[in-house]
């Protein structure tokens, strides 16, 4: 089958030092599982270097990928829906799906899709459901907002998350504790009981510093104030605030009203520089995650809880993380740890002073309007990746249940927008089914434009760093993999991996007399839980005469990549890119190495 391939305009962070190799290609008859004999380096015109366009991609050959799960009433996801079910909207305007395939849980498939569907191939029309490849393990990061959550409301959620951890996961699934602060965590693991050691560990953390002053709690103020205050330049808001400034400061004497009014504008001001650096730490630590997450060789899930945070001026992070989330196939479930709440109804702050109650409905109004937005960032992240908000509920363990299981199916479309602008300004997106049915639809919102182009060079290093660090399998390339362990002269072990290739079936230009193509290899294993090992790259840029060419195309070639390694079972990712057509090979294989 051909693989979907993510071509999003939005630049991936390398997370991973490769080791470079040489450029030889070696040459290799019919016995593909002998040792391969060496062969003379393969022709390199140092006077004819291959010429590699470095200029920048246009805008119109962006891709923007749509991950979609249908759920029934029942909350089951609906398979083999095809591409002509779905219609996908940009501002309202239809657009032309041009990639298309869906994705079934392993664990699920045999179950649930048609065992006689016939695969598809991207940007097919078939009815299938496409069996992801057999892993190590299923990933969960369960990920604590500490800077967010209050205390009574940390410890319900640890409380649940325990309960899942000893009751509700598979032998194998490796699951990790992560936090905002950075404190209290545990990496990829199979104990449990070092999983729930840690989970008692979590409390909140405070990544702000807060406002300090002699009067720390002169005026009494909260976050809705403040933002009123301070953004949205309510001046009855600053009043009510004054009057309190003014009562708790200066014994409402109104000579010193002016003084009361710069004190609360101060306040404020400091509250929202706060709640600023928090969704900073936050956003920026959900990047981390989904980061770590996305090198991780299996389903990958990641369990956010938090009672939710404003963001404004965090918009556009926002939709990069989603983006880079749903790119290396990392699904985001949110739970609210405020549970069903009462929006507003906090006490009146200061008793006796001017026109309390009527300041205090005001305020509640603010607060309440808050409230209702703090939501919006947890269905943000679920719905854009494919995940799910569990919210309005103080069944936690049920909600820790439902959100940590994989979806049975989801399905990745893409299309590519027309005539866009690289201006930065968001575009609403809205997926339908063309019946329409009693079902919910879990989709992205919409997505940013691009404020900047990407040079060829960086797109190349993009593609390779972004199938490295997935999951699914590509077969555009005619590469095939062998891998063989050897001893090293000073005794220690040593994994060859070996790509063969079929030459005949690589797109060569000519230029200058010689026949040009560019191949980079990159291979990496990991470990049982995920963790990233070794690593080797490898590029060869061919020049080959034509008599050169006719030669290797009968026999193919190979090249040869080498990892260092003890006795285990490691998962081995390889990825290959061609220059010319910016083709992509990339296959897993579990690798047994003796002790």
């Amino acid at each position: 089958m051909h693989s979907f391939r993510f071509q999003s305009w939005c630049l991936a962070t390398a997370t991973l030092a490769l080791l470079c190799g040489g450029t030889a290609l070696q040459a290799h008859g019919q016995r593909r599982n002998s040792p391969i004999q060496p062969f003379p380096t393969v022709e390199q015109d140092p006077e004819e270097p291959p010429q590699q366009n470095q200029s920048a991609i246009k805008t119109e050959t962006i891709i923007v990928p749509v991950r979609v799960v249908v759920r029934d009433p029942q909350g089951h996801a609906v398979i083999n829906l095809t591409k002509s079910d779905f219609k996908l909207t940009q501002d309202g305007k239809t657009q032309e799906i041009i990639n298309f395939v869906g994705v079934a849980n392993t664990a699920n498939f045999r179950a649930m899709a048609n065992p006689a569907a016939p695969e598809m191939a991207a940007g097919g029309n078939s009815a299938s459901i496409v069996a992801t490849p057999v892993r190590p393990a299923r990933f969960v990061a369960l990920f604590f907002d500490d800077i967010h959550l209050s205390l009574q409301d940390l410890m319900r959620a640890r409380t649940a998350a325990d309960q899942y951890v000893n009751s509700s996961l598979e032998s194998a699934d490796r699951v990790a504790v992560y936090t905002v602060s950075g404190q209290s965590q545990l990496d990829f693991t199979t104990d449990r009981d070092a999983l729930r050691k840690t989970l008692r560990t979590v409390l909140p953390h405070a990544v702000a510093a807060g406002v300090s002053s002699d009067l720390e709690d002169c005026p009494p103020m909260d976050f809705p104030e403040a933002d009123a205050i301070a953004n949205q330049n309510s001046g009855q808001v600053l009043g009510i605030a004054t009057d309190q400034a003014l009562a708790c400061a200066y014994n409402n004497e109104a000579e010193f009203r002016s003084r009361a009014r710069e004190m609360a504008s101060r306040k404020a001001e400091a509250l929202v520089n706060a709640a600023d650096q928090e969704a900073e730490a936050a956003f920026r630590r959900i990047r981390e995650i989904v980061r770590r997450v996305s090198v991780v060789p299996g389903d990958r899930d990641v369990v956010l809880i938090s009672p939710g945070f404003i963001y404004p001026g965090h918009e556009i992070e926002l939709a990069e993380i989603i983006d880079k989330a749903i790119h290396a196939n990392v699904v985001i479930n949110t739970l609210d740890a405020r549970g069903l709440y009462a929006p507003g109804g906090m006490d009146v702050s200061q008793p006796g002073s001017p026109g309390s109650g009527i300041s205090e409905g005001i305020l509640d109004g603010y607060r309440m309007a808050a409230e209702n937005l703090q939501n919006n960032v947890l269905v943000e992240l679920a719905d854009s990746t494919g995940g799910l908000a569990f919210k309005d509920n103080n069944d936690f363990n049920t909600g820790f249940r439902k959100i940590a299981a994989a979806p049975e199916v989801y399905y990745l479309l893409a299309y590519s927008p027309k005539n866009l602008k690289t201006d930065g300004k968001y575009h609403n997106l809205k997926v339908t089914l063309v019946a329409k049915q009693n079902v919910t639809i879990e989709a992205r919102h919409g997505f940013y434009a691009p404020s900047r182009t990407e040079s060829a060079a960086q797109a190349a290093k993009r593609e390779i760093d972004d199938a490295l660090f997935s999951d699914s399998e590509q077969r555009d390339l005619p590469v095939g993999l062998q891998t063989r362990v050897e001893k090293t002269a000073t005794g220690d072990r040593q994994l060859d991996v070996i790509a063969d290739l079929d030459i005949a079936h690589l797109h060569f230009q000519k230029a200058n007399g010689v026949n040009q193509e560019g191949l980079t290899f990159v291979a990496a294993i990991f470990d049982s839980n995920g963790n990233y090992l070794d690593g080797a790259e490898k590029v060869v840029n061919l020049n080959l005469r034509d008599a050169t060419l006719a030669d290797l195309s009968k026999t193919g070639a190979s090249s040869e990549l080498d990892l260092k390694v003890k006795g285990g079972v490691y998962f081995l990712r390889l990825v290959v890119r061609d220059t010319n057509d910016q083709h992509i090979f990339a296959q897993n294989a579990t690798v047994d190495v003796p002790d």
